[in-house]
């Protein structure tokens, strides 16, 4: 820790204080000179509070070329003498100026400016209180206490209508699926554009300390601008910039461990000899005639004879029970009115659960897996002169990963029984055999590994150029930025032998049948992935009152080229946008939003549309008959309207162009011989296809109380989405030749309910608190998929919400032949049927159970209903934090190997064990607590398909965030030479409620998602 803290203060010291020697003996001189007049300065101490006496953390306070920033508490601590003018600003506030006479403390009180509170529209910013979209909104600060590096599962919960659903949990490739405001499309793509300061780039490898605000964009009044791609939503991401002050220097580390959450649950040795056995009897016509005798299962029970009764649980012979994690960032900034900076450097490592290969030769291969990633951010704002400033932002990450040379590895341990072989034989050799292959083991250490290295760099540069020449409040703004990404896959690649026992009958001892050969590594360094986008925009600003009257506008033109390696066709994307608002009194708003673009996608003359938006405003607190009351501080209504376009429609690129490929040689000519080939038509293009258009309308409420510490939100929307890609149900006929083409045919509603409430209390006090909750709910129903004529109306796609599951109604277990053969009972058509099946329901009545049957089952794995809840206290300098996030009406459905006993002769899951089964000799008798079927070997037709028995309730509710820490006394700090030091410790995921004992309700297969337990250090120079 002395070396860390030597170091920063050392580039502190550098950076702020490092002259020419020569100075040293001016400054002396100049000391000798000044010291008739030293007397009159003095050490001025003050506190800045806002308009409810809240402290006001990071205002800058200044006096000619001195620069001080106030802390948590408000507090600072200047130099002045008599008559030395006095600043104190801070964004989002009126700025203080007052002329110091002679006293020892100051007090100020800082005054919100309705023109400077802020926040992030599309290409601007805007007043809050003139806010009329529907835009939620979190601070990068309030991103990094949640102590998740991955962005996209910090947020989830955090922001009213997003809903972020795992994909993937695996260190480095945690990508999961994001929606706003459910899923509008049933054919098309749902996913919200991502722009990083204003153009369209990655967030995800981002550090939660270089973000300023990332913001969620959710109605047509914030969406229209984007146009004809912006129906999915946006996510907005600002990163930090510098402000006028000295250099600030913020040091924050973290490290701990991690643990899974979950992970399977599968039988032993014995148990699945035995399970094996009531299979094997289940499909001999329920004979008991055991594969596995009783001394078999003894010997698996005691572990007598680890090399042919082995008991292998495989997840504890190649995951580590936890790994570490490190992660550290420093940031800098500061700056004057001339130039302003911000940079930020950061390191995470997440190691993957895999045990090390302690045996690999060279130490590229011992890592089995693992994430590192180096962040690096520089924002410059630089004040050319009164007319121009011109800023450059850079940031990028460096990311290097590991993974085993066997895909989907997770699904392999689910696949292994524990009782198919040692995986490593006495002499050192892998285990294996003809059934069973891919030792997990030597999957994981012999088939060498992938390893991927990605560079991410982003840079903008802006121009911005005031015209109060022409008009007050005009300026013209131009900007250019390059996004370049590139990944090198490095496969270290080899095979193994693998050795099978056996007895040899002649002389009794173990001998070992060999499978495959050794290969030594092969290296191939060929495969990359590469994309560039070059973006270009020219803005026009404007922003004026005029008495009761103020406007705010902008018109923005951009274009955009986006270059994936080996595709020919770049993604071209141009057009105009554009924004007028208009406030009057302060009360009553009013604003147009419009584009004017297109996409490449479509058929020339058909790729630009307008896409308008329109919304109101009306803050009723000002009014008179809600003016100045005490209990109720702010009140606005606000609606919007509009429509925009989803160009990433679903089928292929370019709809329009029919295509051909090559069809079978024929014979022409009189010789026989002369073969020539023939041209196939592929597909029939559709010159008319066109984007999905998006109706949106949306109400919202505003609202603040009690000294603006109580604060709520409420938004109701409703979207109509039209022109969704669909083929008609009608049969092409035959002659034709080639299927239908694509049309836009479908329709969808959407809507749903967004609430949000929070409390703070005052911060003037010695023990404050807080707590902020939000609940979302969106349902999207299909009004036209443009089906096929379906014989019942319970089996039709139209009416129901977009992915909604279907499947057959589980009604129990069938108990007895008897009860099979009874002429009342359905027939099941899918295979044979025995006691111990499921007995489904038989929806149309018609005496038999198939695809006639299947209705709408459970829900969709994306929530309809999601929230979170998020507390916390400090008293003095100790504070504590907890976050809590639940989802609601969602399902999951459990299939495959993790859940189906033998699926392809994998393992049996301990739910299995509640299985129906009926051997009385054996005094085996579950019929009357069973509620998983008859097992099988084969993979049962009847049992294994969807149904509500495989459907269970995917509702849970989980402690996201624990945090305890301690900000040591400024009296300490003082001495140490920083302004502030935090300590503390935290955890995330720690418990879950759910009806599922068995899995992680949230990702129950693959790679499991981590419980994580650290001890940070925070550090202000």
């Amino acid at each position: 820790m002395m070396n860390i803290y030597t170091l920063l203060v050392s580039t502190k010291n550098l950076l702020t204080y490092n002259r020419p020697k020569h100075w040293l003996s001016t400054f002396f001189v100049m000391m000798l000179l000044s010291s008739s007049v030293a007397f009159a300065q003095t050490d001025v101490t003050g506190t800045v509070t806002d308009q409810t006496n809240n402290y006001v953390e990071g205002a800058n306070i200044s006096s000619g070329s001195l620069n001080v920033i106030s802390d948590e508490f408000g507090g600072f601590k200047i130099n002045l003498k008599a008559g030395d003018n006095l600043i104190v600003s801070k964004k989002g506030f009126k700025t203080v100026t007052q002329i110091y006479k002679s006293k020892s403390t100051i007090n100020v009180t800082l005054l919100q400016s309705s023109g400077d509170s802020t926040v992030n529209v599309a290409y601007g910013k805007q007043s809050i209180n003139h806010l009329t979209a529907s835009i939620s909104f979190i601070d990068g600060n309030e991103l990094y206490k949640t102590q998740i590096q991955n962005l996209s599962s910090a947020i989830n919960g955090r922001l009213n209508g997003l809903t972020v659903n795992p994909l993937q949990s695996e260190p480095g490739s945690e990508f999961p699926s994001l929606n706003i405001r459910g899923l509008g499309s049933y054919n098309g793509n749902n996913t919200p554009l991502f722009f990083v300061d204003g153009f369209e780039a990655p967030y995800e490898t981002l550090s939660a300390v270089e973000i300023e605000t990332l913001s969620v964009f959710k109605d047509a009044a914030a969406l229209a601008p984007f146009g004809v791609r912006g129906a999915n939503g946006v996510i907005w991401v600002t990163t930090k910039r510098g402000e006028i002050g000295k250099t600030r220097i913020n040091f924050k580390a973290r490290t701990g461990f991690s643990q899974p959450i979950q992970l399977p649950n599968f039988v032993d040795s014995y148990n699945y000899a035995s399970l094996y056995n009531e299979a094997l009897s289940n499909d001999n016509g329920r004979v008991y005639n055991p594969r596995y005798s009783q001394a078999d299962l003894a010997a698996y029970k005691d572990g007598s004879d680890p090399i042919f009764h082995p008991n292998i649980n495989w997840y504890d012979q190649t995951l580590e029970k936890t790994i570490p994690n490190y992660e550290a960032n420093l940031t800098f900034d500061g700056g004057t009115k001339a130039v302003k900076y911000f940079i930020a450097l950061g390191y995470l490592n997440t190691p993957k659960l895999f045990k090390e290969n302690t045996d690999a030769v060279e130490s590229r291969l011992k890592s089995t897996g693992g994430a590192k990633r180096y962040n690096f951010r520089s924002n410059v704002d630089v004040t050319l002169n009164k007319v121009f400033d011109a800023s450059i932002s850079l940031g990028g990450s460096i990311q290097d990963r590991s993974f085993p040379n066997y895909t989907n590895y997770f699904d392999l341990l689910a696949a292994t029984p524990p009782n198919v072989y040692a995986p490593i034989n006495p002499d050192g050799s892998y285990g294996g055999n003809a059934i069973y292959p891919n030792n997990p083991i030597a999957a994981l250490y012999g088939l060498g590994q992938r390893n991927t290295n990605a560079r991410t760099l982003q840079t903008n540069f802006k121009l911005n150029e005031k015209l109060d020449m022409v008009t007050p409040g005009l300026s013209l703004s131009q900007e250019v930025a390059f996004l370049s990404y590139f990944q090198g896959n490095y496969f270290y690649q080899r095979d193994y032998a693998r050795f099978s026992p056996s007895i040899d009958p002649l002389s009794g001892a173990i001998v070992y049948s060999k499978l495959g050969n050794d290969k030594p590594y092969s290296i191939d360094e060929s495969q990359y992935d590469e994309y560039n986008r070059d973006s270009y925009s020219i803005q026009a600003d404007y922003k004026r009152a005029f008495g009761l009257n103020s406007f705010q506008g902008m018109v923005n033109y951009r274009l955009s080229k986006y270059v994936i390696d080996g595709n020919n066709v770049p993604f071209v994307s141009t057009g105009f946008a554009g924004r007028l608002s208009y406030a009057y009194d302060e009360k009553y708003l009013a604003e147009v939003d419009f584009a004017y673009n297109g996409s490449d996608n479509f058929a020339p003359g058909k790729r630009f549309g307008f896409f308008p938006a329109a919304s109101l405003g009306w803050i009723l607190s000002k009014e008179n008959f809600l003016k100045d009351n005490s209990f109720l501080n702010f009140l606005k209504l606000r609606s919007s309207i509009g429509v925009v376009g989803n160009d990433q429609i679903g089928g292929g690129r370019f709809l329009y162009q029919g295509y051909y490929f090559g069809g079978p040689s024929v014979i022409f000519g009189n010789n026989g011989n002369s073969a020539f080939g023939t041209l196939a038509e592929g597909a029939v293009g559709n010159v008319d296809v066109t984007w999905e258009k998006n109706l949106m309308f949306n109400v919202g409420l505003d609202a603040q109380f009690l000294n603006n510490q109580l604060q709520l939100t409420f938004d109701y929307f409703r979207n109509q989405r039209s022109n969704i890609l669909s083929t008609r149900s009608a049969i092409a006929p035959a002659i034709l030749g080639v299927a239908l083409p694509f049309e836009n045919l479908g329709k969808t509603n959407s809507s749903g309910v967004e609430f949000s409430l929070g409390y703070s209390s005052p911060k003037n006090k010695e023990f404050t608190y807080y707590v902020t909750g939000n609940v979302s709910y969106a349902r999207t129903k299909i009004v036209n998929q443009e089906e096929i004529t379906r014989s019942q109306d319970y089996l039709y796609r139209t009416g129901k919400s977009v992915n909604q599951p279907f499947g057959l109604t589980a009604i129990g277990f069938f108990q007895s032949q008897a009860e099979i053969d009874d002429p009342k009972t359905p027939i099941q058509l899918f295979g044979p049927v025995q006691p111990g099946d499921v007995k489904y329901k038989d929806q149309n009545n018609d005496g038999f159970i198939n695809d006639d049957d299947v209705t709408a089952i459970g829900y969709n794995d994306v929530p309809l209903i999601s929230g979170s809840l998020t507390m916390g206290a400090q008293y003095k300098g100790f504070d504590i934090m907890g976050s809590f996030y639940g989802v609601a009406n969602r399902s999951i459905y459990e299939s495959g190997p993790y859940f189906w006993a033998f699926n392809n002769n994998g393992q049996v899951p301990a739910i299995a064990e509640g299985r129906w089964a009926y051997y009385p000799d054996q005094g085996i008798d579950t019929r009357a607590t069973a509620n998983y079927p008859r097992l099988s070997l084969t993979n049962n037709l009847n049992n294994n398909r969807r149904s509500t028995l495989w459907t269970k309730n995917g509702n849970f509710l989980r402690l996201k965030n624990l945090e305890f820490g301690y900000t040591i006394p400024k009296t300490i700090a003082k001495k140490l030479k920083v302004e502030n030091i935090r300590f503390y410790l935290s955890a995330t995921n720690l418990f879950t409620f759910s009806a599922l004992d068995d899995i992680d309700p949230e990702f129950p297969v693959g790679y499991p998602q981590m419980k994580n337990y650290q001890f940070g250090l925070n550090v202000k120079f």
